[in-house]
């Protein structure tokens, strides 16, 4: 997601979208995800992202490419590995209907004007993990949710109550702040979005970029 909506990236750069991590060797799987996940275990752990959360803590990823795209051909076998599963999903993806009426809601092939690709909804199942459950992890406090949004980059920001020993609460306060300049994550190349013309505009469904020229997007079918 950016401004624009739900573009992709100009072109693949040739860094990795998925790795694996092999007892401290970093390995793309990006050629072989699917043979990948065969080959996972109960001793294995996979990291996964989300784009949805609703508030029974149930979490959904959008897919904008045929199948999923890459990732997607895996997906459904990675669920029934028996390996241990994360979902790492930012409080600022939360959405206040159920995964379930999100899923009925959204379609690759269900719109006729989008903002970008139209996507639909797959359902994940593991462990989603919030800033709420990282800071239990990493510094042993509770936190509630007291407040969203803001201005000037905070818009998707949310406000935290912690609480906990004055030790463990420092221990939050110092790797909250010790986050604060973290830059935007990515190759620089793969930040450039798509444009009338990219190789996803034969795959990605009713992109209203696609028929557009500039950087202003008009309403209409084309």
């Amino acid at each position: 997601m950016s401004p624009k909506g739900t573009k992709g990236a100009a072109q693949r750069d040739g860094s990795a979208h998925s790795v694996l991590l092999d007892h401290g060797q970093i390995v793309t799987i990006d050629h072989c995800f699917a043979e990948t996940v065969q080959k996972l275990a109960k001793t294995d752990v996979a990291i996964i992202g989300a784009n949805a959360l609703d508030v029974h803590g149930r979490a959904a990823m959008m897919f904008g490419s045929p199948l999923g795209g890459m990732p997607g051909c895996g997906f459904a076998g990675l669920m029934a590995q028996g390996c241990k599963i994360l979902i790492a999903c930012g409080l600022e993806k939360l959405i206040p209907i159920s995964i379930d009426q999100a899923v009925q809601a959204a379609g690759m092939r269900s719109m006729d004007w989008s903002m970008g690709m139209s996507v639909g909804l797959t359902p994940l199942s593991g462990q989603v993990i919030t800033e709420i459950e990282a800071f239990r992890l990493l510094s042993d406090v509770t936190c509630t949710v007291i407040g969203a949004g803001g201005i000037q980059g905070a818009e998707g920001a949310y406000t935290l109550v912690v609480e906990g020993e004055q030790a463990e609460v420092e221990k939050a306060i110092k790797i909250t702040l010790s986050l604060k300049q973290t830059a935007t994550s990515g190759q620089a190349d793969s930040l450039t979005e798509c444009s009338t013309g990219s190789t996803g505009c034969g795959i990605h469904h009713t992109c209203a970029w696609r028929t557009q020229k500039g950087e202003k997007l008009q309403w209409g079918k084309k």
